[in-house]
């Protein structure tokens, strides 16, 4: 699956309705290694940004980010 956020979501995205495969690879779009992501019940999906993309200019795009996720919806998930 996908998850598209419009905007840099910073140091962190969290997504409270998907969980990932267990020892799955996260990717963001446009950048060629995996990012680090923890997922728990209550919070649900961490997805940690790399510390070389808060440089606006190494960014894989100015508008949206899209990460490819190998995992599935989860009604209620992180509530």
């Amino acid at each position: 699956m996908y998850a598209v956020s419009l905007g840099w979501p910073g140091d962190q995205l969290t997504l409270h309705h998907v969980k990932p495969e267990p020892g799955s690879e996260i990717y963001l779009l446009g950048y060629d290694q995996p990012v680090a992501w923890s997922f728990d019940d209550a919070d649900g999906l961490t997805i940690t940004l790399p510390e070389a993309l808060q440089d606006e200019t190494l960014r894989p795009c100015k508008y949206a980010y899209s990460f490819k996720i190998d995992g599935e919806a989860v009604e209620g998930a992180g509530q």
